[in-house]
């Protein structure tokens, strides 16, 4: 399940409020997705939170060996799971507190879940070593805090016959409007963070308030359909 679909669900996991730490109280602009159904393809496109969600996709919805590149960054030491995954590091550097991974290997769709599962953010591109209508190309560097979303971070392609798998993960919420006939989707996010509730352990601690505080607001989620539109609302905790 990815992350937007939690928090819509109220079922957000560690990983999940890591994303939410660099946030104070107001509103801010979230991910961003375009996705276009062609006659073999479904394209797509996002900002940066939507590379692990592509990736995952790819894992579970494609057999077959992929050709994998990319980097892998993590609070904690990923030597061992690397290992047991026969994960080919080419160089491993140290960078803002994270340990940074660059990788280039060749691995099967069940390897490629495990990476997408470490508790880590994956940005990778995947090519299939075999001719099969699923790649995911994802910029080298995560944005620069602070900066303007970058709504073209990653794309991908995944082959037409998996549309209802990968329709019900991207547009979990779309059931007003029928998203099979379509030619192109616009989806956006809105954070309103009204609260930070600090846990009770914490408050004594400012240097340790912004890491474990939950984020309470509203998000807010744009469908632009072709000519469509809807506009979805939800409770956030995280």
């Amino acid at each position: 399940m990815n992350f937007i679909k939690q928090i819509f669900k109220g079922d957000v996991d560690n990983k999940t409020h890591q994303k939410f730490i660099k946030y104070g109280r107001g509103k801010f602009p979230g991910p961003v997705l375009e996705v276009t159904k062609q006659a073999k393809n479904i394209k797509v496109k996002g900002s940066f939170d939507y590379a692990e969600i592509f990736g995952k996709l790819i894992a579970k919805n494609a057999d077959g060996n992929f050709n994998v590149t990319g980097k892998i960054m993590s609070k904690n030491s990923l030597d061992d799971e690397l290992s047991d995954f026969s994960i080919q590091i080419q160089k491993k550097t140290k960078k803002r507190k994270l340990n940074v991974y660059q990788i280039k290997t060749e691995v099967g769709s069940e390897i490629l879940k495990k990476l997408y599962d470490l508790d880590a953010y994956v940005l990778l591109s995947i090519a299939p070593v075999e001719k099969i209508n699923f790649k995911l190309k994802t910029k080298a560097a995560p944005p620069k805090p602070g900066g303007g979303i970058d709504d073209n971070f990653c794309s991908a392609v995944f082959d037409v016959t998996k549309i209802d798998e990968i329709l019900n993960e991207l547009l979990f919420d779309a059931g007003d409007i029928d998203i099979k006939n379509f030619k192109k989707i616009n989806v956006s996010h809105e954070y309103i963070i009204n609260e930070l509730i600090i846990p009770e352990e914490f408050k004594d601690k400012p240097e340790e308030i912004r890491t474990h505080a939950k984020r309470k607001g509203e998000i807010i989620r744009k469908i632009t359909v072709d000519d469509g539109e809807i506009l979805k609302e939800g409770e956030m905790l995280v």
